[in-house]
């Protein structure tokens, strides 16, 4: 089977697999929202952060490595592990040595045991099997599949009854360590692979990771940063308001976008010696990436309250509009990924590094020139600053590394995308259902995607079918039709 053949596979299951545990998570969600209040969210929110810097401090980008590599051996997977574990432990210990002074410094003791559980959790999943790289490398997600579903339904059942019995903000917390658990036992029935400490390919792994480290820290910074000063600006019932909305408005890019282009880096490695082909596969796959998180976005901006009404329940809709401003946030997501993608291919890692301190300092500069006393405010300069460094820079890396006329064609083949959604929202703006929460939901969907292809198919006939990108992408429904 074709590389190609098995990358379309390989991200028609990854995001089959986001669909089937959203559905589970939503199940989740719906109980969750109406058993917990929001400070809960808050409480584990300031966890989930603090886990998020460690887990940023000691990102050395084994995964990316093993899979931009053209040839790897157990050796190499092995060096992977160690480097992880020995990176990582030593943090983990600092951390619980200090949970009681970090639960201080936030004025939250219930931080500190939650701290423990997390830390624990994640020293644990360390020892999660590394030879699954091979099934990912060869593109077989079948069995990885199965392992995440079952353990995200497991952990979903566990958060559920807790949650039921006590009413506690554990329920989340206990939820996320027994998913992490059970994803690690699971990994050693899916692929024999003996583990051992190796360093010999450690200092050539190494010069790859000391550049993901210090980037994916400043990362964290630029994608959380808003979220620590919620925390001390407005409280822990709008920093559980404020964290919920933004991971809800964060899931299509986490559950659907990230898993569908994941096997992309690896095919586009592949090919990245034929510059023609490459470029012309690029600027493909970002249109497509844009139709899914374009139309994601849209809908979660024309129908907020909705969306929010059935996941979440009447008492959250008061904050329908901070799932309007975030849902912005999902084409950055895509963009950045993308920009990321290119330099991935290319080595270039210290790039991402120098957007990352740049970004930041962006965003920090814009919070001092604007002010933001609601919090509606202070979401909405963090979608703009997002939105536009991030575009900016997918334009100069596309430019660099790409050429112009590549450039301009990159970004002349989203137009359709943009115009058929705002086109299609206008539209369904003007129907007003008045049936049950999910019928609505179900027809406005319906109506919505319907509008959308029709005017894409305008678009593509009036004069964008001369678009090497768009016949690429209507191609693909015959070659769908024709797949054995």
């Amino acid at each position: 089977m074709s590389n190609a053949r098995r990358g379309m596979i390989g991200s028609v299951l990854l995001v089959v697999e986001a669909l089937a545990k959203r559905s589970i998570g939503i199940i989740s969600t719906l109980i969750l929202a109406r058993v917990l209040v929001p400070e809960d969210f808050g409480i584990v929110a300031i966890a989930t952060l603090i886990m998020g810097f460690i887990d940023s401090l000691v990102d050395a980008g084994a995964d990316q490595y093993l899979q931009r590599c053209e040839k790897i051996t157990d050796d190499t997977v092995n060096t992977a592990w160690s480097l992880n574990i020995i990176i990582k432990l030593p943090i983990l210990l600092i951390l619980a040595v200090f949970a009681n002074y970090i639960s201080t410094q936030f004025n939250e003791v219930r931080i500190e045991n939650i701290l423990y559980v997390l830390a624990a959790s994640s020293a644990i999943t360390l020892l999660k099997n590394p030879g699954l790289i091979y099934l990912r490398r060869e593109l077989n997600y079948k069995n990885i599949i199965k392992l995440s579903l079952f353990s995200k339904a497991v952990s979903v059942v566990i958060a559920i009854s807790i949650a039921l019995n006590y009413q506690s903000y554990w329920a989340l917390v206990i939820g996320t360590c027994s998913e992490m658990l059970i994803t690690t036992i699971g990994s050693f029935f899916l692929y024999k692979h003996k583990i051992r400490f190796n360093f010999s390919n450690l200092k050539e792994q190494w010069l790859f990771s000391s550049w993901m480290i210090p980037q994916s820290v400043i990362g964290f910074f630029r994608t959380q940063l808003d979220t620590l000063l919620v925390s001390n600006q407005f409280g822990k019932s709008s920093l559980g308001s404020y964290h919920v909305l933004k991971y809800l408005a964060f899931l299509p890019c986490s559950q659907i976008i990230l898993p569908a282009t994941n096997p992309l880096l690896i095919s586009l490695t592949k090919i990245k010696s034929n510059y023609n082909y490459l470029i012309s596969q690029y600027n493909m796959t970002y249109v497509v990436t844009m139709i899914v998180a374009g139309y994601i976005t849209a809908f979660l901006c024309f129908r907020s309250e909705l969306v929010i009404n059935i996941l979440l329940g009447e008492n959250w809709i008061i904050y329908s509009n901070l799932l309007t401003i975030f849902a912005f946030l999902i084409p950055s997501f895509a963009s950045l990924n993308q920009a990321r993608r290119l330099l991935l291919i290319h080595g270039k890692t210290k790039v991402m590094f120098y957007f990352e301190i740049l970004s930041l300092l962006v965003f920090i500069f814009s919070l001092f020139l604007f002010e933001t006393k609601e919090i509606y405010d202070f979401a909405l300069v963090r979608v703009i600053v997002e939105a536009l460094t991030v575009h900016t820079f997918l334009i100069m890396t596309s430019l660099y590394y790409n050429g112009l006329v590549s450039t301009v064609r990159l970004l002349l083949a989203v137009i359709p995308v943009v115009t058929s959604l705002l086109a299609s929202g206008y539209i369904l703006n003007l129907f007003n259902f008045n049936f049950l929460l999910i019928v609505n939901g179900v027809l406005d969907i319906l109506i919505f995607t319907a509008l959308f292809f029709v005017f894409v198919f305008i678009q593509f006939i009036l004069g964008f079918n001369k678009m090497e990108e768009w016949k690429y992408i209507f191609s693909l429904k015959q070659k769908l039709m024709n797949f054995k």
